[in-house]
């Protein structure tokens, strides 16, 4: 956005009889990159920030006042056959205690780090290369709850292969996840949940811990100008660092226990459309399935269809998302998402984004052992998101923004203890950036 204002600002200028020069670019030149230093502050308030001991008994989620800090840098380089975007910042979360007094344990450092670089672009074999790493309280992992740190590293390698004059692109990839997972709160465990059971036990979170390996061959036709035949092929081998699969049971009965991780191999294939059908509205259409080859034996079909319109101050997305996942305990997962999205920009400087999904999760049937007493359980949890944000360009260097955050997790039959939840996170943002 601060590139956008600036370019603004110059053609302003260079039309008025007499102006100076236009103003150089933020960023401290490197080659034909720019190197951006920043300074963020983050204050937010999380009505979900953990599990504490309530009067009558038990434990209930409170929320706490959180102040977040953190400094950074982006690095940008873009040159007809090279690309290089690095953007890394580490801060720490402090909470504040102002709401919770017993919250203040939970303060904790975060790190986000990416890196994404592509070399001879124009050339007839391209080569990526990049790696995220972070860590916070949020992760992807189903299976968990609140509470719990996530330290979460991505690697990948791609060389799209364009034959002919690049109608064509065939893209092999491989991406290699880790993600590592310990309690937020000093460890206590909660009353209902089974000792044994390493969804909701804090102490157990990091039985948890995974490896992901995945392979992936894509394909991409253009037949139009701004439009393309897709396909890809994927396979994901997900195993546990501090569990192994439990014995093969009885064809026909559930595999899983809440004590237990599956090793989950997982094959997806999808095919279909995507581009622009107008000069303004882009379409993606998607059909295929995925298998689970590993203990979980799961199936589903996958899908996604998503329409858009992309004007030059106003975005406008929504769609639907069929997908299945390797997931911590029940090997695999099926996820349907309902999602719609508005960006716009007003006046150059001033941004708005509004998001919005509901989610169906569908759980595999397990053995679940909950005070001492086995059942089989078959559990579908709801999720509803939205997350919404205004952002202004102060100036060049200095930009402010609001958001609010919603989190609604509403578990199914046989969720264990603290999967259900509603956290609200309105927050304001400071940053500044040279």
């Amino acid at each position: 956005m601060s590139k956008r204002l600036l370019s603004v600002v110059a053609v302003l200028i260079a039309a008025s009889a007499g102006a100076d020069a236009p103003p150089k670019p933020n960023g401290i030149k490197i080659g034909d990159g720019r190197l951006h230093p920043f300074l963020a502050v983050r204050a937010a308030y999380d009505s979900a920030a953990g599990f504490f001991p309530a009067a009558s008994g038990g434990e209930e989620i409170r929320g706490d006042f959180i102040i977040t800090p953190s400094l950074g840098l982006a690095f940008a380089l873009d040159t007809p056959s090279t690309a290089v975007n690095f953007r890394g910042q580490g801060g720490f979360a402090w909470y504040t205690g102002l709401v919770t007094p017993s919250a203040t344990p939970m303060s904790y450092v975060n790190a986000l780090v990416g890196l994404d670089t592509a070399f001879n672009k124009t050339g007839a074999v391209e080569v990526q290369i990049g790696d995220t790493f972070s860590r916070t309280n949020a992760t992807a992992n189903l299976a968990s709850s609140i509470g719990v740190i996530s330290l979460f590293n991505s690697a990948y390698l791609a060389v799209p292969i364009h034959p002919g004059g690049g109608a064509i692109t065939v893209t092999p990839r491989v991406r290699w996840d880790v993600e590592f997972f310990s309690p937020q709160l000093p460890s206590r465990g909660l009353s209902g949940c089974n000792p044994n059971d390493i969804r909701c036990n804090p102490n157990l979170v990091q039985e948890m811990n995974y490896s992901n390996l995945n392979a992936s061959l894509g394909g991409r036709w253009k037949f139009l100008p701004k439009t393309a035949v897709v396909a890809d092929v994927q396979f994901d081998h997900r195993t546990y660092f501090n569990t192994s699969d439990p014995t093969p049971p009885a064809p026909g009965t559930p595999a899983p226990t809440a004590g237990a991780n599956l090793t989950s191999y997982i094959l997806r294939g999808t095919a279909g459309l995507s581009g622009l059908i107008t000069s303004r509205l882009s379409v993606l259409a998607l059909i295929g399935g995925a298998g689970d080859f590993g203990l979980g034996r799961g199936a589903s079909p996958l899908a996604q269809a998503e329409v858009a319109y992309l004007g030059s101050d106003l975005t406008l997305r929504g769609g639907y998302l069929l997908a299945m996942n390797p997931v911590p305990v029940y090997g695999t997962v099926g996820q349907h998402r309902g999602y719609a999205e508005f960006r716009a920009t007003f006046f150059g400087r001033l941004t708005a984004r509004l998001f919005g999904a509901f989610d169906y999760i569908d759980f595999p049937v397990i053995n679940d052992t909950v005070m001492g007493t086995t059942r089989l359980v078959d559990r579908n949890d709801y999720f509803v998101t939205v997350q919404s944000e205004i952002a202004v360009q102060i100036i060049s260097i200095l930009s402010v923004s609001v958001s609010y955050n919603l989190s609604w997790r509403i578990p199914g039959n046989g969720a264990p203890v603290g999967n259900q939840y509603v956290r609200h996170e309105p927050a304001l943002n400071v940053m500044l950036s040279y």
